[in-house]
């Protein structure tokens, strides 16, 4: 069972920063799971939010302030906002990058600019940084979003978000051409990952963090964690698998 660093290494540093991801690379994560937002002054934000008061010194919500407002915040522990092609770079395909694409109410006129300025800048990281296309997944609750991604970029790897268990368990994704299922761990069960996996699909859980938690997803079968604290969670579940052995 791989271990993404949910936010990177955000139990103990600023959640999607530089700090948390590199962070995260020396705590032992298999991935970094990170969240992008557009900026309509045509650049791909990494930031959870909408409103800057959460996560920053900032007020209001993001895309009433100019990038250079934004780079001005301070994200924590003295960190910045970063752009997507800052956090590539500072990772340089050490690891995995789950790409998780906000916007879940973008206009349709969007996507084309979202999708287009995510496979740029995916190319230049790929010439620039040591990445390989396997390195990314691209994930996301608005659906329709992520079918514009994989119909602008038919190989790159998507996951389709769930916040609950849907009647058909993981059908839906037939129409989504994905290749992972990310779940809550609050509607998590057996019936949805064995769908899940009979479907071909990986399975991924968030957010996962408790013991009980971690053990449960192994004894499940599940295929990805997403944990705030990696090196922790790697800990446990070394404890598991000697214990199995």
């Amino acid at each position: 069972m791989e271990i993404f660093a949910h936010r990177g290494a955000s139990a103990a540093f600023p959640e999607n920063t530089l700090l948390a991801f590199e962070q995260a690379i020396v705590q032992g994560a298999d991935g970094i799971e990170l969240d992008v937002q557009y900026h309509p002054d045509g650049e791909l934000i990494v930031l959870h939010d909408s409103h800057l008061d959460i996560t920053t010194n900032g007020q209001g919500a993001y895309d009433e302030l100019g990038l250079t407002e934004l780079a001005r915040l301070d994200a924590g522990n003295q960190q910045k906002i970063p752009t997507l092609a800052q956090a590539l770079a500072q990772i340089n395909g050490r690891c995995a990058v789950n790409i998780e694409l906000k916007d879940a109410g973008v206009a349709p006129g969007r996507l084309a600019a979202i999708t287009g300025l995510l496979k740029q800048q995916l190319e230049q990281a790929i010439v620039k940084e040591n990445y390989t296309w396997s390195h990314f997944i691209i994930s996301s609750f608005n659906h329709h979003l992520l079918a514009a991604v994989k119909q602008k970029y038919p190989k790159i790897k998507t996951a389709a978000l769930i916040a609950s268990c849907p009647l058909t368990y993981s059908e839906f994704t037939r129409a989504l051409d994905v290749c992972q299922l990310n779940v809550s761990i609050d509607c998590l069960n057996a019936a949805l990952v064995n769908d899940a996996h009979d479907r071909g699909l990986t399975v991924g859980v968030y957010t996962v963090d408790r013991q009980q938690d971690i053990r449960r997803c192994y004894a499940l079968g599940v295929d990805v964690i997403f944990s705030n604290a990696p090196d922790k969670s790697r800990d446990y579940l070394k404890t598991i698998e000697s214990s199995n052995i």
